[in-house]
């Protein structure tokens, strides 16, 4: 049936109800980094104040000029406008 068409009557008409809750998702963020960097790095993401995932840079030298990729998964709630960690 289509959006905004009549039914006729006692037609047999079923209505899907959503959890609000999406497959698990993954995003992936490219971070640049500046040249000249050396040590150990810690790139923490946060959702909520709090940190939901962590990575761990060991040696600047090996990424400076360069970019880090830093993939989040979780699930989305379409009842609200943030990402779960899980």
């Amino acid at each position: 049936m289509k959006a905004h068409t009549l039914s006729v009557r006692d037609t047999t008409v079923t209505i899907y109800v959503s959890t609000g809750e999406t497959s698990p998702v993954e995003v992936t963020f490219s971070l640049p980094l500046p040249s000249g960097i050396h040590g150990s790095y810690s790139i923490d993401i946060y959702n909520n104040g709090n940190v939901a995932y962590t990575q761990k840079i060991g040696s600047g030298e090996s990424v400076a000029g360069g970019s880090v990729n830093v993939t989040v998964k979780g699930k989305e709630d379409r009842n609200s406008d943030y990402l779960h960690h899980k």
